[in-house]
């Protein structure tokens, strides 16, 4: 995909949550069921169990409800959140009511376009963090590009300290006949929105599709891109990021959440 046609349709996420961006957390406040997963792997548990403060860092937070089922799942904990997003509402808003929830909590949030930094070779906020978890929910889905979404992997990877995890999820929406029925509609239907924005729909790849929100118009910007994830395409995208790191392994990979129990695929690294 051209680095164009990537600016193009990262806009079209960023002006979807600039618009829809208070709606859309709204109905996102429960903890998704593969977390509980996570947390119960035997490396998470000697993580939290450690006796100094947990380095997090999250990036595309949205509003902070993993932050949120972290802090009650694990009360005693110390955090240190490293919180980014490119939206800075609800982000900055739930980033600064974790500090209201537990006062003993030190983290910071940092308004950034993964996407845009990437393409632009700048450094990020969070390079160099240290993290002992680096998470990604949500995120991988809104990345155009298999080359763009490997950076992104790989930058991840390198913000987490050696010996650390990452917890990354890809989204699996075309397995459930109804989501994948509804997700070409859409798509098809956005096709002239697309062009009148001066996005050409040819660009879009195998496994983009242009989703809605609720009933509003396309045209009043409710058109995020969002990519299916194939089970090849994650095996190969893990095995190159990894093999960028000797360290980096895989140690664990699950389904998780929708309606199926099975919409997210969960990979988890160790550095």
């Amino acid at each position: 995909m051209e680095e164009q046609a990537i600016r193009e349709l990262n806009g079209l996420t960023k002006r979807f949550y600039e618009c829809f961006g208070e709606s859309f957390s709204d109905t996102r406040q429960a903890p998704w069921p593969g977390w509980e997963h996570l947390v119960g792997m035997p490396e998470m548990a000697r993580l939290f169990a450690q006796d100094r403060r947990i380095r997090v860092l999250d990036v595309g937070c949205g509003n902070c409800r993993f932050e949120r089922f972290l802090m009650e799942r694990f009360p005693k904990a110390r955090w240190e959140f490293l919180l980014v997003d490119s939206a800075p509402e609800p982000a900055g808003t739930a980033a600064k009511a974790l500090a209201e929830v537990a006062p003993g909590t030190q983290g910071r949030f940092a308004e950034y376009d993964l996407v845009e930094g990437l393409l632009a070779g700048e450094p990020s906020p969070f390079a160099g963090a240290g993290a002992d978890l680096t998470v990604a929910f949500g995120l991988m889905h809104h990345i155009p590009s298999d080359a763009l979404r490997l950076q992104a992997l790989e930058t991840l990877i390198a913000a987490t300290r050696p010996g650390g995890l990452v917890a990354i999820t890809f989204w699996q929406f075309l397995n459930d006949p109804a989501l994948a029925a509804k997700a070409h509609a859409r798509t098809a239907e956005a096709a002239p929105h697309l062009a009148a924005a001066g996005i050409d729909p040819a660009a879009l790849e195998s496994g983009d599709c242009i989703l809605g929100w609720q009933d509003a118009p396309f045209d009043q910007g409710a058109m995020r891109y969002c990519h299916h994830f194939g089970d090849n395409d994650i095996d190969r995208l893990v095995e190159r990021a990894t093999a960028a790191v000797p360290s980096a392994r895989v140690i664990a990979r699950w389904r998780a959440d929708g309606r199926t129990g099975a919409l997210n695929t969960y990979v988890v690294i160790e550095r």
